[in-house]
């Protein structure tokens, strides 16, 4: 026995709130944000990765393929911005899944 309920039977819910949709993105497509001291994410708000701005160079914690060049465009403002060198010398690949490194995630290392 199969039971149909009537549209106007279904109970109405609130609204996403806009919080629920992470933070806003710049004009290319990304949100870079620090977590503490020198250790920042990056998100295009369905992926994140995260890196590390040293003096030494960069480690980069996972590289999404949707994030693509963004990634780099991330690293590279907020190295400007601290002083540091924008050259991946790391990427931590924390588990064999696709959504975890993708082939644009980081441009060839730079000075």
């Amino acid at each position: 026995m199969s039971t149909q309920v009537e549209s106007a039977q279904l109970p109405d819910y609130a609204p996403l709130p806009d919080s629920a949709l992470g933070p806003a993105l710049n004009e290319q497509g990304y949100h870079v944000e620090r977590v503490e001291r020198n250790l920042f994410w990056v998100t295009d708000s369905v992926y994140l990765s995260a890196f590390l701005a040293t003096a030494e160079g960069v480690v980069v914690f996972d590289a999404p393929p949707t994030i693509g060049h963004n990634l780099q465009r991330a690293i590279d403002e907020v190295t400007a911005i601290e002083g540091t060198t924008n050259r991946v010398t790391h990427l931590v690949y924390s588990h064999h899944h696709a959504d975890h490194a993708g082939p644009r995630a980081c441009s060839p290392a730079r000075s």
